[in-house]
């Protein structure tokens, strides 16, 4: 027995000692890009395809959600939801197989304005002329508690996003907005 503890104890010594590693990721999981990756992509024109010539990526107007999110069902004065609508429509002539990963401006994540940094991952089989229409809900700090400079920087990009498309296994970058 006092072999079996002794032998534990220079375990958790070692551990303690050298760290320990946990490998989590496999091949063939999907890694994310940052903004900061998709902006400098935008910018050198550095993707496999036009995504243009396979799909048509739309922006609907965000809506804010103002709800009760506590646990005492009291409204939350901290935080809201921001729902962004979108619609990816196959204009080529073929089926295509897409994935679309949508990411928030930087502007949202550094101000914390928005919480989350990337939202949609769907991939998905699109028959020529059909529509893929997605939405979704991200915290946010609430409205009322904007100050007037993180007011301006959202009022000017909640309905933008940036994208990446993967049609049939290559990947293509683009900025959607209501301004476009």
């Amino acid at each position: 027995m006092k072999k079996i503890i002794k032998g534990f104890l220079i375990l958790i010594l070692m551990i303690s000692l050298f760290g320990c590693s946990y490998k989590t990721e496999t091949n063939n999981e999907k890694k994310y890009l940052t903004i900061d990756d998709i902006i400098m992509i935008l910018e050198k024109g550095d993707y496999e395809i036009d995504y243009r010539d396979y799909v048509e990526v739309e922006i609907f107007e965000s809506k804010l959600l103002f709800n009760k999110t506590t646990i005492a069902q009291v409204v939350d004065e901290e935080f809201c939801n921001i729902v962004y609508s979108t619609k990816v429509k196959n204009i080529s002539d073929e089926t295509i197989e897409l994935n679309v990963v949508f990411y928030i401006p930087k502007e949202l994540i550094e101000r914390n304005i928005i919480i989350s940094s990337y939202w949609f991952d769907q991939f998905i089989e699109l028959d020529p002329g059909r529509r893929l229409f997605m939405d979704a809900g991200i915290i946010m700090k609430h409205y009322d508690r904007l100050n007037e400079e993180e007011r301006e920087i959202f009022e000017r990009l909640k309905n933008t996003l940036y994208f990446e498309v993967t049609v049939n296994g290559k990947k293509g970058y683009g900025k959607v907005s209501l301004d476009d």
